[in-house]
């Protein structure tokens, strides 16, 4: 019995046993099923405005999953780890990372980066806060702003926003290069472009020329630099402009430095996003020009006033016969060419873009892809460019982290190069000034004579004529940083830079100059490979929440390497094989070839040093080595010091919270320039050879005198600026001035001719620029509708205080014509360099009276005639004569003052944004206006406004002069006045876009959609008649503010659409 009850009490003891066994692994399970199971996360993302943010990406941290916020701004999302981080970026606003909240709905709230005092900067060799930030520096973010703006390079982008920063093109080519100048006019050597530095690295252009030869060739212009870097593939853009930002660039930093900064892998899920954009271009303006009837009628007057006229204003009778019957002005009331019809097109153009970013915590890439095809809206001109970029960071192990950007882009210009041409056949020039009466055909005929067609008019050139510019570019940087801890780490980092540019030209029998040459041909290739290597190491730590120091010390060396080789051949047997078989030719018209190989090494260092949060120090030193200089003068120091207050950080200003941040700063520093043709310092020797008795002899001749004493060109910069921020840095403002002071300006100095030497590389004279910047922005609307509004304004005055003595001229213009070869600009003491110096008109002599009391001219001045004012003599009094002593300064390229406003309206998934740029004063000569508002010849083309406001007999205009046929191709006495001068100053619409973004959560493999429309140029109000103020055809700092037949501005429709998958 007591076995059959242990029997029964072990088998209960058992299942009981059993059962808990069972309930411990279910629970076991359930806990185990439990823990593994995802977590649902919700949320919204908002501003500071609490408006929810639309399209901001969340992504789990080292995981790879991630959404983006809907039109509401909410989320939601799955996480494993109930520990998981959060991060949240998005476009304008500083990336956070924060903790997941399990229960309940998340709140994030983010900061607009332009608000954050604790962004971060880039500066030259590093980054610092932006509240610990003692220099002048501006910044830009790109954003998506690139993909939907019809730009070829980033320098389009940078118009009308940064003060102190003046743009203007050298024309409206595609990629056509734009004149870049940061507090003005700080060297007289070399271009005044500043030095452009992309992920560390500088970069420059290649061009293709000859000198001597045909005119088109030997003024061949570089390409821009920034048109070989896909605008889509930048992050940010910063401009260090004062000598505490710039110093540490040492030597290639006199005139500014901008750094662009390309995007990066991020951590998280793989993002694909493809762009798409058409565009639609045309001229912007037009020049207003006769027709045939009315260019037929001034024709006529110019045979009727073939004999010109006499004292009493009346037309001097001749025997010519007006060569336009009635019959033929009758007919040219239904036949007429305007060639700007024929040769401007609606020009079409296309841009795509591919870019896959993604990683995980220990890689992160960036790939992107670009092909843009723009058309130009001359016939027959464009541009095409393939890019291609990766971007890699990997750490390769533990605080080692290797960065890899790699990039390679080919472009080619069609056409383009020969229309940015500043000669006589220049396409442009042909298309403004050819005659109406004319036909694109061969001749056309009229009663019994025959008129025949130019050979270079513009139809000709477009479609016979073949010039390509090409431009091939390669870049690979790679460093090495290793992090040793607490703030201590070290980069190795080198570049490998290639540009290979190339122009070939055929000018086939049917063109004038093909005529000349019987069909001719150029080549040319110019190679320059830049090598740098260099290795820095970086302190970055603060000490008990008081103390924070920011230094970085280094070495750099750069080998620099140019070859060119091109060559220019006539006497062709036809026009089939075009320059690929230019050895056909039999006749070598000019040849050249060259080799230059540069170096530069430099030692460098920076301290920036805060106590606590409000007094900054910062001091910048660079040693700087040019082979460029004479070998006693080859090393130089350049040092700048700068010292910042954050005084709302101070103890009495806590209470006052509608200001949110005053910070003063003040700088000084030294940049210097090396920019000097190669060999300046030494003596160069020609070769010559003679023929006596059929013999030759080979010998050497003085070339070019030498300097052993050639050094640096300096440029001291005081700079104070004040940044202000109110109410929470919702309203902002920056003040600067500034004071630069360029001494040893390098520059070539004309010897007597005595000497048997032209000129000496010198050191010598003294400029100075001053100059006021303000920017201020402000977040006006912060709710559900969002309105941002910025602009800037900034003025500079430029003065040569010295320069021994000596008057500098500049470049000459229309030698190739005949008509004036002379400097329309000069450089001397007291005065803007560059200022323009001609004539001074004051009207047109009315009657008899008054002509007989003008100064003795050739030819003699009558009633019509401009009256040119004698103003000096060879003792420097009036003689009674117009020479050459007449001369004087008659303007200046210098603005009073430029500006530029911005404004950004949103609303949900929509966006307006806005862009104006302005400018009051800076003269511009016109010299399409010599040809075009001339009554003395009937080889071009005249305005409607000159021919209708001509003078007609007393009173009836003080302005333009009268038809006079006796002068011949004596346009305006061949001289350059100020009848050619205007006006530059104009306000314009710049950019005007609207887009909407859909926001599409419920599809997996579609994050977002976003459609857009923008037009650029969309209206300028100016009283300069040409097509567009905002030019400059050359880029040197003597002959600025010229436009002379450049490349018309288009107005352009774009539209356009980004798929984010």
């Amino acid at each position: 019995m007591n076995n059959e009850y242990n029997i029964m009490k072990q088998k209960i003891r058992f299942k009981l046993t059993d059962r808990y066994l069972i309930l411990l692994i279910c629970l076991l399970g359930c806990i185990s099923t439990v823990s593994a199971q995802s977590h649902k996360i919700t949320g919204v993302v908002v501003d500071e405005g609490k408006s929810p943010i639309i399209g901001a990406t969340i992504q789990v941290k080292g995981a790879n999953n991630g959404t983006i916020t809907d039109i509401n701004g909410n989320f939601s999302l799955e996480v494993k780890n109930p520990k998981a981080q959060l991060q949240i970026s998005y476009i304008g606003f500083t990336t956070i990372t924060v903790p997941v909240q399990l229960n309940g709905k998340m709140t994030i709230t983010m900061q607009e980066a332009s608000r954050n005092l604790d962004e971060v900067v880039v500066i030259g060799y590093g980054t610092v806060r932006k509240s610990d930030l003692s220099g002048s520096v501006s910044a830009v973010n790109m954003k998506n702003e690139a993909e939907i703006m019809p730009i070829t390079s980033a320098d389009q982008f940078l118009q009308g926003r940064i003060a102190g920063v003046s743009i203007s093109a050298n024309n409206g080519a595609p990629g056509a290069g734009m004149n870049i100048q940061i507090r003005g006019v700080s060297t007289l050597s070399g271009n005044t472009d500043p030095l452009y530095v992309v992920d560390g690295f500088p970069i420059e252009a290649a061009t293709a020329s000859v000198n001597g030869g045909t005119s088109e060739l030997s003024q061949q212009p570089s390409m821009n630099p920034l048109a070989s870097i896909n605008p889509n593939d930048i992050e940010s853009i910063q401009v260090l402009k004062d000598a505490s930002a710039t110093a540490i660039y040492g030597s290639r930093a006199t005139n500014g430095v901008i750094l662009i900064t390309t995007k990066q892998g991020k951590e998280g899920k793989v993002n694909v996003n493809y762009n798409a954009r058409v565009d639609i271009s045309n001229v912007a303006k037009r020049y207003n020009l006769l027709n045939a009837h009315d260019y037929a009628l001034f024709e006529n007057e110019l045979d009727r006033t073939l004999e010109g006229y006499d004292m009493q204003g009346n037309v001097i009778p001749g025997t010519k016969v007006p060569r336009h019957t009635d019959d033929a002005l009758e007919r040219y009331k239904t036949y007429s060419t305007d060639w700007q019809d024929l040769m401007y097109q609606t020009a079409v153009s296309q841009d795509h873009q591919l870019a896959i970013n993604g990683g995980n915590k220990m890689t992160q890439y960036n790939i992107t892809a670009g092909y843009t095809d723009q058309e130009g809206i001359i016939m027959n001109t464009g541009l095409e460019r393939y890019s291609f970029r990766l971007n890699l960071k990997s750490e390769l192990a533990k605080r080692l982290v290797l960065q890899l950007n790699t990039s390679y882009s080919q472009t080619e210009q069609k056409q383009t190069s020969h229309s940015q041409s500043s000669s006589m056949n220049q396409m442009v020039r042909r298309i403004l000034t050819t005659k109406p009466t004319l036909m694109p055909g061969d001749k056309i005929y009229e009663d019994e004579n025959v008129e025949y067609v130019p050979a270079d008019n513009p139809y000709v050139m477009a479609t016979e004529l073949k010039d390509i510019l090409q431009q091939r570019f390669f870049i690979l940087n790679a460093s090495l940083t290793y992090n040793f801890g607490k703030g201590l780490s070290w980069k190795g980092a080198g570049s490998f830079n290639r540009t290979d540019g190339s122009r070939s030209t055929f000018y086939p029998i049917g063109t004038n100059a093909g005529n000349s040459a019987h069909g001719m041909a150029f080549r040319g290739e110019d190679n320059r490979q830049n090598i740098v290597l260099e290795t820095t190491v970086n302190y970055d730590r603060k000490f008990k929440k008081r103390h924070h120091i920011n230094a970085v010390l280094g070495y750099t060396h750069e080998d620099r390497q140019r070859k060119t080789l091109a060559i220019q051949v006539g006497d062709f047997a036809g026009n089939d094989l075009l320059y690929y078989a230019i050895g056909e030719g039999t006749n070598t018209m000019d040849k050249s070839s060259s080799v230059i190989q540069t170096k530069l090494s430099s030692f460098l260092g920076r301290l920036n040093y805060t106590l606590y949060d409000r007094y900054i120090f910062t001091a910048t030193g660079r040693y700087d080595g040019s082979s460029l200089l004479a070998s006693g003068n080859r090393w130089s120091f350049f040092p700048s010091f700068a010292v910042a207050w954050r005084i709302n950080q101070e103890k009495f200003m806590k209470d006052i919270h509608a200001i949110s941040n005053v910070k003063l700063r003040l700088s000084y520093g030294v940049t210097g320039n090396q920019s000097i043709a190669f060999a300046a310092p030494l003596a160069i020797m020609n070769h010559v050879r003679s023929y006596s008795g059929g013999a030759v002899t080979h010998g050497m001749v003085n070339g070019k005198l030498a300097n052993p004493n050639l050094g640096w060109e300096s440029t001291a910069t005081y700079n104070a600026g004040l940044d202000l921020g109110f109410i929470d840095n919702r309203f902002r403002v920056t003040m600067n001035v500034y004071k630069r002071t360029t001494k040893d300006m390098l520059m070539n100095f004309g010897l007597p001719l005595s000497s048997g030497y032209g000129s000496i590389p010198y050191n010598m004279g003294q400029m100075t620029n001053k100059g006021f910047e303000l920017e201020a922005s402000a977040d006006i609307l912060t709710g559900p509708v969002k309105w941002t509004l910025g602009g800037n304004i900034y003025l500079n005055r430029n003065k040569v205080d010295d320069i021994s003595g000596n008057e500098l001229l500049g470049t000459s213009y229309l030698a190739g014509g005949g008509v004036f070869s002379q400097s329309i600009h000069i450089t001397k003491a007291g005065y803007p360099v560059g200022s323009f110096y001609g004539y001074v008109v004051d009207g047109v002599y009315q009657n008899e009276a008054e002509a007989k009391l003008a100064p003795f001219d050739t030819p003699q001045a009558t009633p019509g005639s401009l009256r040119f004012k004698d103003i000096s003599g060879p003792d420097g009094l009036p003689d009674g004569k117009i020479t050459s002593d007449d001369m004087t300064i008659i303007g200046t390229a210098e603005p009073k003052f430029n500006y530029g406003i911005n404004s950004e309206l949103s609303w949900k998934g929509l966006s307006l944004s806005m862009i104006f740029t302005g400018r009051v004063g800076g003269d511009i000569a016109n010299l399409n206006r010599y040809f075009l508002d001339s009554f003395t010849d009937t080889n071009d083309n005249i305005r409607v406004e000159a021919w209708e406001g001509r003078w007609q007999g007393e009173g009836t205009s003080n302005f333009y002069p009268a038809v006079n046929g006796s002068q011949g191709s004596s346009y305006f006495n061949k001289r350059f006045s100020t009848f050619l001068l205007e006006d530059g100053s104009f306000f314009r619409l710049k950019n005007l876009t609207l887009a909407y973004q859909f926001n599409l959560k419920k599809l997996q493999w579609l994050r977002s959609v976003r459609v857009f429309g923008t037009v650029t140029n969309v209206f300028t109000i100016t009283k300069y008649s040409g097509y567009d103020p905002e030019v400059s055809i050359t880029s040197g700092a003597m002959s600025p503010n010229v436009d002379y037949a450049a490349y018309p501005s288009s107005r352009t429709y774009s539209m356009g659409i980004n798929l984010a998958f």
